[in-house]
């Protein structure tokens, strides 16, 4: 799949949320039959694709003090 490898490949460039969402924007603009991957998806498809997905774990609650 095409857009699926170009999505990988502005996703393993290591750029920002906001960076990749405005490539991702700027690509939709100039060829609207595309069908490349935002953030959301392409995070998906990679925790799909590797079998690695996030654990999220708030170690803080209730806990953490500001000084």
């Amino acid at each position: 799949d095409p857009d699926l490898i170009l999505s990988l490949k502005y996703w393993f460039a290591n750029t920002t949320i906001t960076a990749y969402n405005h490539i991702h924007e700027a690509i939709i603009n100039q060829h609207p039959k595309d069908d490349t991957y935002n953030h959301y998806c392409i995070k998906q498809a990679v925790c799909e694709l590797s079998g690695v997905i996030p654990i999220i774990n708030d170690m803080c609650t209730n806990m953490c003090l500001v000084f």
